[in-house]
């Protein structure tokens, strides 16, 4: 769990020097004096959580407001935004997305490679989703996926689990000729 509280707090403060140093914005000050960062999120679903790294993030750093932002349809706000100059702080994006790729060559975001805190990812996150070897985003989450099977059945039919999708393939026919349903 400290890993995981570790990284979420790692994700936060690298990025948002990622688009603090990107964007040159000046920086704009709260009346209270706190420097403000905007934190731009496309992931409605995620804005709970986001909002408990920001109160976390906001005690470690007491001089930091995050503010958030999570509007309705956030790809097309994002892209307007970004076209006009109006480029958030930080922003909760998938790297994968062509205009991730378009805004990192064209220079709005920071390039992180090589920053030690990087080392602090698991399974090479960072490199995966570098932009001509240039790293330029952290991940927030990571999804898995899989397929589940049913070991008692597997085992009364004598089967073993396969390790290749033409293993996968013969498996599924192997049932079939069985007279059991493979899914």
């Amino acid at each position: 769990m400290k890993t995981f509280k570790k990284l979420r707090y790692l994700v936060i403060a690298s990025a948002s020097v990622l688009a603090l140093a990107a964007c040159g914005n000046t920086e704009e000050t709260s009346t209270n004096g706190k420097t403000v960062i905007e934190f731009f999120n496309q992931k409605k679903e995620m804005e709970g959580t986001i909002e408990e790294i920001i109160q976390d993030f906001e005690k470690l750093h007491p001089d930091i407001d995050v503010q958030m932002t999570s509007v309705p349809d956030a790809g097309t706000v994002i892209k307007t935004r970004m076209l006009s100059g109006d480029v958030p702080d930080v922003i909760n994006l998938y790297p994968q997305n062509i205009d991730f790729q378009e805004w990192a060559n064209a220079g709005f975001f920071y390039d992180m490679t090589g920053q030690d805190y990087l080392d602090n990812l698991k399974n090479q996150y960072a490199d995966k989703y570098a932009i001509n070897g240039k790293v330029y985003n952290v991940p927030l989450t990571a999804n898995v996926s899989g397929i589940y099977y049913n070991k008692t059945k597997f085992e009364a039919l004598g089967l073993k689990a396969p390790e290749t999708w033409d293993e996968f393939v013969q498996l599924v026919d192997e049932i079939k000729a069985a007279g059991e349903t493979p899914f």
